[in-house]
């Protein structure tokens, strides 16, 4: 119900599970986007994320227990090319490329150390196709019925 879902809510914020942060940097923002952030940063050191960098291509994986939903997670699954002076950075000459564009995923979702990984594939992002290029950001979002409590990413 609602009153538990608050309840857990509260105690995730304060537990510092859900932090406050812009939800985009404020060098691409012009405007204020400081939020409550469900999904763990990069930064998260519990091991509830997962970073890959390949060719200058940022792809950032996190997951969270679904309150709402027992034995359920809900992941995010971030990509965006990386800026100046960011540790992976490729200036488009050494990437080969100026802009890139998802035509298709694989994402593999671990369940742990004894669970099999869930592997999912498609095309594109729900339908769409984002166009990645310098100072562009894309956010999916989706959630899977895994037991696990641990998203992960392969690249």
């Amino acid at each position: 119900d609602v009153i538990e879902w608050l309840d857990i809510y509260a105690s995730r914020l304060e537990q510092g599970v859900y932090e406050c942060d812009e939800i985009i940097p404020s060098r691409y923002a012009p405007f204020d986007t400081r939020s409550i952030l469900l999904y763990p940063s990069i930064a998260d050191s519990t091991g509830r994320t997962s970073r890959a960098v390949t060719r200058g291509i940022e792809v950032v994986a996190s997951g969270v227990d679904a309150v709402e939903h027992p034995g359920m997670f809900i992941y995010s699954i971030r990509i965006r090319l990386l800026q100046p002076g960011e540790d992976g950075y490729m200036t488009s000459s050494e990437r080969g490329f100026t802009t890139c564009q998802l035509r298709s995923r694989h994402w593999i979702i671990s369940q742990g150390d004894d669970g099999e990984p869930e592997h999912v594939r498609g095309d594109g992002v729900v339908g769409m196709y984002p166009l990645l290029k310098e100072g562009g950001y894309d956010l999916y979002e989706g959630q899977t019925a895994a037991t696990a409590q641990e998203a992960g990413t392969d690249c």
